[in-house]
């Protein structure tokens, strides 16, 4: 059995550069006056999720990827597209209860140890720069679990 404390989440955001490469993903993405698409197509977002590899999934006002569970340990990866906004969130769980995650701008904050810390949000204008986008969050989103199931002694065929 896996346990995992919010000590090694965080300590995994640190290892995997998160921080930087979440900053990157804002300034590469950060348009002043982004063109705000009218509505969002679920298909396309849909669409471009599964190219990326993952399987796509809708709750309340979130997308989500097919919420991936290895032994007791799940990973909840979703994110919310609103007026031109990206806002990726990520939470870790053992059996069931929550041990930590949210937000990315709450975990940037954690990490950089202010609660009022102003990282900004990437902003996207073509269904284009947000394949772009997603193709960066989900790749951080991987880098994550590896390091995590790295750190602690489980290799691929074990999970």
């Amino acid at each position: 059995m896996i346990r995992i404390k919010k000590k090694d989440i965080l300590y995994t955001l640190q290892t995997i550069n998160f921080l930087e490469k979440y900053r990157y993903l804002v300034k590469q993405y950060k348009n002043s006056f982004p063109e705000i698409m009218p509505k969002i197509d679920k298909k396309r977002v849909y669409e471009i999720i599964s190219k990326l590899g993952f399987v796509p999934g809708y709750k309340g006002d979130s997308f989500r990827l097919k919420n991936e569970k290895f032994g007791n340990i799940s990973f909840e990866m979703t994110f919310k597209l609103k007026y031109a906004i990206l806002d990726p969130s990520l939470i870790v769980f053992e059996e069931g209860e929550l041990i930590y995650g949210g937000p990315w701008l709450k975990l940037v904050r954690e990490l950089v140890g202010d609660v009022d810390y102003m990282a900004g949000k990437p902003t996207f204008g073509s269904y284009e720069e947000l394949e772009e986008m997603l193709s960066i969050v989900f790749a951080i989103y991987s880098d994550f679990k590896s390091v995590l199931f790295e750190m602690k002694g489980i290799t691929i065929s074990e999970r």
